[in-house]
């Protein structure tokens, strides 16, 4: 599964995916156009059925504490509408699953729009696409710790070889 914040929020993403037959879970971004009377994405979760809640520890901004989140969980299927601007190219409607958390104390609290192709039809299976999407803040400070750390973007490596050799050793310091 790939999993991806809200800059693979892309309509030809998810088409590539389709076309691959690759499983991804990207963090929306867009109000899409749905097929369902509420016509947007935004509108239609928040008709959906609260399935149950959620627990999770979330890293504070620039500090190295968690905080923990109860979120209220819902999740649903419904197909998107190919983006307006791009009519006259006749792309197809694909079908999604979306996977919804709202912080229940605080309603200006953390709200994530979760879209994944991958099936969920239980809490549980929401939970697990909830658990993938946050893996990603480890795979973020790994990456962090390359770049900033070890450096890894001055290197200027040529050569896929030595690129695959840096980050093994850099990896395990």
């Amino acid at each position: 599964i790939t999993v991806a914040d809200r800059e693979c929020d892309i309509y030809d993403y998810f088409l590539e995916a389709k076309k691959l037959n690759e499983t991804i879970l990207v963090r929306a971004a867009w109000d899409r156009l749905v097929e369902a009377e509420q016509r947007h994405l935004w509108t239609y979760v928040e008709t959906l059925d609260e399935e149950g809640e959620l627990t999770i520890d979330i890293p504070i901004k620039d500090s190295h504490k968690l905080r923990e989140v109860n979120f209220s969980i819902k999740h649903g299927k419904v197909t998107l509408l190919p983006p307006l601007r791009r009519k006259k190219e006749n792309l197809e409607k694909i079908e999604i699953t979306v996977v919804y958390l709202k912080e229940k104390s605080n309603n200006d609290g953390i709200c994530w729009l979760l879209i994944t192709n991958k099936e969920v039809t239980t809490f549980e299976e929401a939970c697990k696409v909830v658990d993938y999407y946050s893996q990603r803040w480890s795979i973020e400070i790994f990456h962090k710790i390359l770049k900033s750390g070890c450096r890894i973007l001055e290197r200027q490596f040529k050569d896929i070889e030595n690129i695959k050799r840096f980050i093994t050793t850099d990896s395990i310091a």
